[in-house]
């Protein structure tokens, strides 16, 4: 599978490097907020889950996060069925 994210939106704070999830599920045409929600549920990932308030040419705009090394493990958790069907 080829991904291209019109945006990916990754930032280092403190030690740590996060990326933007609903910029990936927007890219995959998954509903973010029911993936939010299920994000926030999970036990693993939403202790180590943020927001962080990323500068934009528009103004400022908050992004819920996740550690980078965290990205794979959410990844292999999305079923296949819920992408756009164009990916």
């Amino acid at each position: 599978m080829v991904f291209a994210a019109p945006i990916l939106v990754a930032v280092l704070e403190g030690e740590e490097n996060y990326v933007s999830v609903k910029h990936i599920y927007d890219a995959m045409g998954i509903n973010w907020p029911s993936q939010y929600t299920k994000i926030i549920k999970d036990e693993s990932l939403s202790p180590r889950g943020c927001v962080i308030t990323i500068p934009y040419d528009g103004g400022d705009q908050n992004a819920y996060m996740i550690p980078l090394d965290m990205m794979s493990g959410w990844l292999m958790g999305i079923q296949v069925k819920r992408f756009r069907p164009t990916i």
